[in-house]
């Protein structure tokens, strides 16, 4: 299409891009935690939504990465459920 690029600039330009959505991810979970606290019932469909992200990077993870981001995304996906029990213990 008239621009050169490598697959440097791919992978690049992606593992870029999966940062910043990670980053985004984090920062809406911790936007959610006082949500929580004040409504456990409003808060849930949004901890359901990041559960299925975090289970997603998991399963991307095992697929195409290595050990690092396999044990991050398991430990993401652990505390999401920890947060799940908890906002669904509290309805």
């Amino acid at each position: 299409m008239g621009i050169d690029r490598s697959y440097w600039d791919f992978y690049r330009g992606f593992a870029l891009a999966i940062s910043l959505l990670l980053a985004a991810a984090a920062v809406i979970a911790w936007q959610i935690a006082p949500i929580a606290k004040r409504d456990p019932r409003g808060a849930l469909p949004l901890a359901v939504t990041l559960a299925f992200v975090d289970a997603g990077m998991l399963v991307l993870s095992c697929r195409f990465f290595f050990t690092g981001p396999i044990v991050f995304a398991a430990l993401a996906l652990g505390c999401q459920g920890v947060v799940l029990a908890a906002l669904v213990r509290e309805r």
